[in-house]
């Protein structure tokens, strides 16, 4: 880039840092119109912040030829970033190389690298915290993460045991049931049984007592014939 649009680009760093829009569309324009080659476009979308990669845009677009100033200009009004592209070219009418304005550009030249070292500064410790940041998020996520897996753990334990004591629990009440079946069927046979033996007493009883009547009678009756038999009479005679 000629030296003269180098110190305008430096003497609107802030400018450019602050308000240059790095849209995709913007990428493509720069590619098209050579401003930029692909590897220059993935240096620049490399960079982690929006203020990091306008910074890497704008001193890419320092060391590229002689004519890239009117090529970006006409990429930012391509793009509707008409403002930028004004202030621009209308500061390129009043570069001049006289000794008082060349010692002003000198001056505002040496601003801008201060400027943009101090934007590098700010850059780099920002970098550091928000690097800061992230691990402190890594740490409490993988925190949150190990908590929570071993919540989960002890949750599927206690389903697990739970589910262990249901089916232990069904089992004991299908046994049971199953006792239960057995101790009806042996009161069935029981009863049977008992019924069996009561009939089997009934007629052991019966058996008895008529064997007891019958005895009766017949005493009876051997008593009633006793007393019916007549008494014989022995008469003796003696021998003629």
């Amino acid at each position: 880039m000629d030296p003269g649009h180098v110190k305008l680009i430096d003497s609107n760093m802030a400018t450019l840092v602050r308000e240059l829009e790095l849209t995709s569309n913007f990428y493509r324009v720069l590619q098209d119109k050579n401003v930029f080659t692909d590897e220059h476009v993935k240096k620049i979308k490399g960079e982690s912040t929006s203020v990091q990669r306008k910074t890497k845009l704008i001193k890419l677009l320092k060391s590229r030829g002689p004519h890239v100033f009117h090529l970006f200009c006409d990429c930012l009004m391509e793009t509707g970033q008409t403002m930028l592209e004004r202030t621009l070219r209308n500061n390129v009418d009043a570069l001049t190389d006289g000794p008082e304005e060349t010692k002003e550009e000198d001056l505002l030249h040496a601003r801008a690298r201060q400027l943009d070292q101090h934007i590098e500064r700010n850059l780099r410790e920002e970098n550091a915290i928000l690097v800061q940041k992230v691990r402190e998020m890594e740490t409490e996520l993988r925190e949150r993460v190990r908590a929570h897996e071993n919540e989960l753990f002890y949750v599927r334990r206690e389903r697990d045991e739970a589910i262990s004591d249901r089916n232990r629990a069904a089992q004991d009440v299908e046994s049971l049931l199953t006792e239960r079946e057995k101790l009806l069927e042996e009161n069935e046979l029981l009863r049977a049984q008992k019924d069996v033996v009561v009939t089997a007493l009934g007629i052991t009883e019966a058996t008895a007592a008529l064997e007891k009547v019958e005895n009766s009678i017949k005493e009876k009756s051997r008593e009633a014939a006793s007393k019916k038999r007549p008494k014989m009479t022995i008469i003796k005679f003696d021998n003629f």
